[in-house]
């Protein structure tokens, strides 16, 4: 245990600089990320003309669509590495909270909160999926570390990651329904050297009806 801490102290140091994150996600990940093909199919068949990505990174989900993309993230050296990387008329990538940015009411067809928010205690993650279900029109895709494996690497690997509070699948279900949104549809494969969970989900409107939700 002293020793996975020791390993999480390192981790966060050398994380905070854009081009060693990069080079971590490439080393772990392979040449072939599955996340990214697995969202980008989602957004084909959602086809938005807008999408937010809330906690970008250094902008690498912006190649799994052809809309018009924003990426925002609270580092700002990921943010211009994301710029450098992929910045264009169609992409623009913002040092911003999602909390505290004046975006308007539904101003995007779908968002991506993509393994950032197991960074957060439930009161946080709350805030956040508050935030996207009022700016947000009509997806909403998660994705975040899965801990049920029994793959010693993938628990090895979920263990050494930054965020205090990766959820179980029930645990993670209920935080998003109680933001407002129902889970649509949801799959766990095998990315890089752990495995991650994809959520579709559905912001609920006043009327719908709540037996109607997906699986």
């Amino acid at each position: 245990m002293r020793l996975i801490h020791r390993l999480r102290g390192v981790a966060a140091q050398t994380l905070d600089s854009a081009w060693f994150f990069d080079f971590q996600q490439r080393l772990t990940i392979g040449p072939v990320d599955r996340l990214h093909r697995a969202i980008a199919a989602e957004l084909r068949d959602l086809a938005p003309r807008s999408v937010l990505d809330v906690g970008c990174g250094t902008g690498t989900s912006s190649t799994t669509t052809d809309a018009d993309f924003v990426g925002i993230d609270v580092n700002p050296t990921y943010i211009a590495r994301a710029n450098e990387r992929f910045g264009g008329p169609r992409r623009k990538f913002l040092v911003a909270d999602a909390l505290t940015w004046p975006f308007e009411d539904k101003q995007f067809d779908a968002a991506l909160y993509v393994n950032a928010m197991h960074h957060f205690d439930d009161a946080g993650a709350l805030r956040i999926l508050a935030a996207l279900h009022r700016i947000t029109r009509s997806a909403l895709l998660i994705a975040e570390p899965a801990p049920e494996t029994r793959m010693p690497v993938s628990r090895l690997l979920i263990s050494l990651d930054q965020g205090d509070w990766i959820r179980p699948q029930a645990d993670l279900r209920a935080l998003i329904e109680r933001a407002g949104f129902d889970v649509v549809r949801e799959r766990v494969f095998f990315r890089g050297f752990a495995h991650t969970r994809l959520l579709v989900c559905r912001p609920r409107r006043p009327g719908d009806d709540t037996d109607s939700r997906g699986p």
